[in-house]
């Protein structure tokens, strides 16, 4: 189910909102409110359309890809779950954008609570099991479309700008493409150990990838406001030099908490005192150092998306897609 959400979720929205990201201190003050309307209808329109085409392709391949799993419940409800989760990525690219951060820290926190109340009433106190996680995670992704529907409604014009709209596809179209492949690569490793590998292996895979999202969430969060200072600072004379200063100083704290997790992860792992967890020790340095590459990519390779070259981005992740394929089979 992860896989193919992930496979499914490249496409929902067509990534608008990385336009909104890169254009909005092109706009004029009184046309924002316009183009990040229009910006939303395109990409909730386009998870809607997409998503409802990618149910039945996705029952009839589900045999081949995943025999041993039955598309009815988990697939579809969680594919439904994917559909309504992507809903919500141009509410927080416009808090984000707008530098709101208290707005954004109160939807990310109301998201957060209202899954795991859910889930804990579908799993744990009707005891829906699997099933209830599933449910859960619909119902959850439904109200919380609600609430982003709210935080649109606040910030955003509904309106179809069709001088907009042929510079929004331009711009974000290639940047499918290059997540749909990027995506690939990142689920190939769990799509290859469910194959060639034990359970014990692959569930010891996935608790190193747990320590290794430690330093993902530090990366996530630095990222935030990377996006919207570089951004704005496109538009000033100086910018591009105040740019390559600063990142700098982003980057250094990723070297520091990756240096952080390698040193101490054998005392945190002993802390834990789980004996499963002691075969992870030697593996998350490796899984560190990867998360570090890849997020270097971010920083020192977003000149790309500021020259709107977006069709560029294809060329590097495909490499890397490349080179993670063959690497893996040899």
């Amino acid at each position: 189910v992860g896989i193919i959400g992930g496979v499914t979720g490249v496409f929902l929205g067509l990534s608008i909102d990385q336009y909104i990201n890169r254009f909005y201190y092109e706009w004029a003050e009184e046309d924002r409110s316009i183009e990040i309307g229009t910006a939303w209808l395109l990409s909730w329109g386009s998870s809607f359309l997409i998503g409802i085409i990618s149910i039945p392709i996705i029952f009839l391949i589900t045999p081949y890809l995943f025999p041993k799993v039955n598309f009815f419940p988990y697939i579809f409800l969680g594919l439904l779950s994917q559909i309504f989760n992507s809903l919500d990525v141009v509410a927080f690219a416009t808090l984000r954008i707008k530098r709101l951060p208290k707005m954004y820290s109160i939807y990310q926190l109301s998201k957060s609570g209202i899954v795991i109340c859910f889930n804990i009433l579908f799993v744990l106190i009707l005891d829906y099991r699997l099933e209830g996680y599933f449910i859960a995670n619909l119902v959850s992704s439904i109200i919380i479309t609600g609430i982003a529907l709210k935080i649109m409604l606040i910030f955003a014009t509904p309106s179809l700008k069709k001088d907009s709209i042929r510079v929004m596809f331009r711009f974000s179209l290639p940047l499918v493409g290059n997540n749909f492949v990027a995506g690939v690569s990142s689920i190939l490793d769990t799509f290859l150990l469910q194959y060639y590998a034990s359970v014990e292996v692959l569930g010891i895979y996935s608790v190193g990838m747990k320590f290794a999202s430690i330093f993902s969430q530090i990366h996530k969060a630095l990222k935030l406001s990377y996006g919207p200072f570089a951004f704005e600072q496109l538009k000033k004379d100086n910018g591009l030099s105040v740019i390559s200063r600063v990142t700098v100083f982003y980057v250094f704290p990723l070297f520091f908490a990756a240096t952080g997790i390698i040193l101490f992860i054998d005392d945190l792992v002993y802390w834990i005192n789980q004996s499963s967890y002691f075969p992870i020790i030697e593996f998350v340095p490796y899984l560190i150092i990867t998360a570090l590459i890849q997020t270097l990519v971010i920083y020192y390779g977003a000149g790309i998306v500021m020259s709107k070259r977006t069709e560029l981005l294809l060329i590097p992740t495909t490499i890397q897609a490349l080179l993670i394929i063959g690497l893996s089979f040899v």
